[in-house]
C-alpha cells in the first residue's frame, strides 16, 4: 500500500503492477477522460456577474497532472464545456451579523473567494457587517503558492475579513497545518 501511496501510482500503473484487478470499463474512461475535471470555482455572481472563475494548482510533481496540465495550457477565450454541479448549503450566512469560519487549503480557497467577494461588494455598498469573518488557509510556501495573497491581505485592511490566519507546511517557525492553527486560536473559536 505504501508503494502506492508514496508514488501517487496512476490506475494504469496500479493494473501493471496487480494483474488481477480488473476495473469497469466506466472506471477506466472516469480515470483517462479531461472532462471529468473538478476545478474549485472561486465565482460569486453579486461580485462578477458575467463571469466563472476557477482556482486550480498546477501538479508536476510526481508527474504532471492530466487536468490542470490541460487548464494551464488553455488560451484566453477558447471555449470549454462546463457541466456545473451545486452545493445548495454550501455557502456563506446572508445576516451579516453572523460570524462565520472558513477554513481550507490548496485550491480549496476558491470557494472561499466567492464568499469573501461578495462580502466585499455588500460593504462596498454599505450593507453593515457587525459579525466576524476568519479565514484559516494552508499552503506549502510563502513564496511559491500563497494564493491571493495580496487581496486577502487588502480584504483584511478593508474589513472585509477580520482575521487570516495562514499556515505553511514546509516553512520553519509558525504553525505547518489548519488544525495547528486553529488549536492555537481555540479560544477565539468557543
Amino acid at each position: 500500500m505504501t508503494k502506492v501511496r508514496d508514488f501517487q501510482m496512476t490506475l494504469l500503473e496500479f493494473r501493471a503492477m496487480i494483474r488481477s484487478y480488473m476495473p469497469p470499463a466506466t472506471v477506466l474512461l472516469e480515470h483517462l477522460s479531461v472532462s471529468t475535471l473538478a476545478p474549485i470555482l472561486s465565482h460569486f455572481p453579486l461580485a462578477t456577474p458575467n463571469t466563472i472563475s476557477w482556482v486550480f494548482t498546477l501538479v508536476t510533481e510526481p508527474r504532471p497532472g492530466l487536468a490542470t496540465t490541460w487548464m494551464s495550457n488553455l488560451q484566453a477565450m477558447t471555449e470549454v464545456m462546463v457541466q456545473p454541479r451545486t452545493g445548495h448549503h454550501f455557502r456563506p450566512p446572508q445576516d451579516l451579523s453572523q460570524s462565520y469560519v472558513m477554513v481550507g487549503a490548496g485550491s480549496g480557497l476558491g470557494p472561499f473567494m466567492g464568499f469573501l467577494e461578495e462580502r466585499r461588494v455588500r460593504k462596498r455598498n454599505g450593507e453593515e457587517m457587525t459579525g466576524d469573518c476568519w479565514l484559516v488557509f494552508g499552503c506549502r510556501s510563502k513564496d511559491k503558492d500563497y494564493l491571493f495573497k495580496e487581496v486577502l491581505e487588502q480584504m483584511v485592511e478593508e474589513g472585509v475579513l477580520t482575521k487570516l490566519s495562514v499556515t505553511f507546511s514546509r516553512e520553519e517557525g509558525g504553525p505547518k497545518y489548519v488544525q495547528d492553527s486553529l488549536k492555537e486560536d481555540k479560544q477565539q473559536l468557543v
